[in-house]
């Protein structure tokens, strides 16, 4: 490609969805726009939404902006949004409301060879608690320790709590500061006006260092003056007490506060300037070793954001896990007619699971409808099983990604142990017929740049690409190029009086067709031409106005 000449490259970014009883949310991959030498002025989003996915969203930093419907004659009916380029730099996410159904989420894949199946589920719906949680929150940050702005935190933290605390829950938020602050002096109801109510009264509760040890005296404080029998999630980037002789002895202290042992979740964020301590013959990364032993002794969960979940991931998993954990977990699927093998969790697993968490498996099936599931275990010393039963018109279709993602599923567990030659064979056959990498077939990623993808829908007709004027000179744009039938011509005409010529030829001058200028206007013109008669190959469109000559390789396949 000549250096002057330029070309248009579409990139599939896939990014894992987070489910919780109310949404699904994946973050969207804004830093791979940071690569640009020269930012877009707007990133946009569009979605195409149906009777799954509905009611999208952005969640950022600023709140929740909603999508803006639109349409196109070639792409339909769509919802749009844009994020500025001054908030590139921040986390967002795009929600959909959760098609579950009582608990439930099915969708299938089939063809000549298999039947796919993604089942998502949510055991609580299944269980029916009724426990009512007390929730202290206490919120701990140094910003020298993270890329995450204290409001975008506070924001993460506000919508994780509508999400997965109910009116009858209660709540306090106390934050870290020179002096620990609370929110309330009393247990608040977990309703939706209660929530959203705490968080903009705030201003400006955290401070921009850590003060771990009084904040955790203070939630304890709370906890034993409000009747023991709340628990406390402790969401902290802190770093300042990870050698082990400073953290038994913080250890001995904290728990020595507690009457009756009050569980305490911890959630660490931290991402930044992360220091290792090396004892017991093993490392530890930050407060690793603190965390790690106040949760095993207060019988509570632990996550850190650098065991490659999200930052909405580490924090909704503290929340997930509050209601403790299902033991002897078993999860059976199977048709009425036929059967279900092949089953891998994508998130959760068939040991031990916790009540709030969200169980995602793939797997294959063989037969024909309904869908038979089966969920047993033992919660709070009680053993329990239920069934449900799902019929085929109540779940839904999806395509090849969902074959591609058992495959990965099962890539990755064939290459757990050593696997024999047979098995190598295997899975280098699954990887290249199904284009998922696996460790043998690392070249898969080195793709031919020189083809063209005649199937490649081009979304860029879906944004207005403003053309950067030099001197008063016109701008033009086509798209898809290549094409195979329709080619677009977008030109930004200053004085439409001065456009003498806009023709196609071939590289050996030979006129092909000439376009009418005499409908152009000035500002944006969009032409739409039905090529179809036009032979394949290489052309060029000549552009004259103002005096000035323009060439535009085009490329008919």
């Amino acid at each position: 490609m000549v250096g002057s000449e330029e070309r248009k490259v579409k990139i599939t970014y896939l990014m894992p969805a987070t489910w919780n009883k109310n949404s699904v949310e994946a973050e969207l991959p804004l830093p791979i726009v940071h690569t640009s030498y020269i930012l877009p002025e707007q990133f946009y989003i569009f979605t195409w939404t149906g009777q799954e996915w509905k009611n999208p969203s952005l969640v950022s930093e600023g709140g929740t902006q909603a999508f803006q419907d639109d349409f196109h004659p070639d792409f339909g009916q769509f919802k749009k949004a844009a994020i500025p380029a001054d908030k590139f730099f921040n986390t967002a996410r795009i929600r959909f409301d959760s098609p579950m159904k009582n608990g439930v989420y099915l969708s299938r894949f089939e063809d000549d060879t298999d039947g796919i199946y993604q089942l998502v589920i949510n055991p609580n719906y299944f269980l029916e608690t009724g426990s009512i949680r007390k929730i202290a929150v206490l919120i701990d940050y140094d910003a020298s320790n993270t890329d995450v702005t204290q409001q975008e935190l506070l924001n993460i933290i506000k919508n994780e709590m509508l999400d997965q605390l109910t009116p009858v829950d209660s709540f306090n938020l106390i934050f870290s500061n020179l002096n620990i602050l609370r929110y309330s002096d009393r247990w608040v109801s977990a309703s939706e006006s209660n929530v959203i109510q705490a968080f903009e009264s705030l201003n400006n509760p955290l401070s921009a260092y850590s003060n771990l040890p009084s904040l955790l005296g203070n939630g304890i404080d709370f906890v034993k003056t409000h009747g023991n029998d709340g628990k406390i999630l402790l969401i902290s980037d802190s770093d300042n007490y990870g050698e082990y002789s400073v953290a038994n002895t913080l250890i001995k202290d904290i728990t020595g506060l507690m009457d009756v042992k009050i569980q305490l979740h911890i959630t660490d964020f931290q991402t930044i300037s992360v220091p290792y301590y090396y004892f017991n013959n093993q490392y530890f990364r930050g407060n690793e070793y603190l965390y790690t032993n106040l949760s095993r002794l207060t019988g509570s969960s632990y996550f850190r954001l650098l065991d490659g979940f999200s930052i909405n991931q580490t924090v909704a998993k503290g929340f997930e896990h509050l209601n403790g954990a299902i033991n002897s977990f078993d999860l059976h699927t199977d048709l009425e007619d036929g059967f279900c093998f092949s089953r891998y969790y994508v998130f959760g697993n068939d040991h031990v699971t916790y009540l709030n968490d969200i169980i995602v498996q793939v797997g294959k099936f063989y037969g024909s409808f309904p869908f038979n599931i089966e969920i047993s275990g033992n919660y709070g010393n009680e053993f329990f099983s239920n069934e449900t039963q799902i019929e085929e018109s109540e779940t839904y279709e999806c395509d090849t990604i969902a074959k591609q993602i058992w495959v990965g599923q099962w890539i990755r567990e064939m290459e757990k142990n050593s696997p024999t030659n047979d098995m190598v064979n295997n899975i280098i056959f699954q990887s290249i017929a199904d284009r998922v990498l696996s460790r043998y077939t690392a070249f898969l990623c080195i793709e031919d740049s020189t083809y063209f993808c005649p199937n490649c829908e081009d979304e860029t007709e879906l944004v207005a690409v403003e053309g950067s004027e030099e001197n008063g000179a016109e701008a033009l744009t086509l798209f898809p190029n290549p094409f195979i039938k329709l080619l677009n011509i977008k030109l930004y005409c200053e004085d439409p009086a001065k456009v003498t010529e806009l023709a196609l030829y071939t590289p050996s001058g030979m006129l092909m067709h000439r376009f009418d200028t005499d409908g152009l206007q000035k500002g944006e013109n969009l032409i739409r031409w039905n090529a179809e008669s036009l032979p394949s190959g290489m052309y060029f469109l000549i552009f004259r106005s103002n005096g000035k000559t323009y060439s535009f390789k085009v490329i008919k396949i």
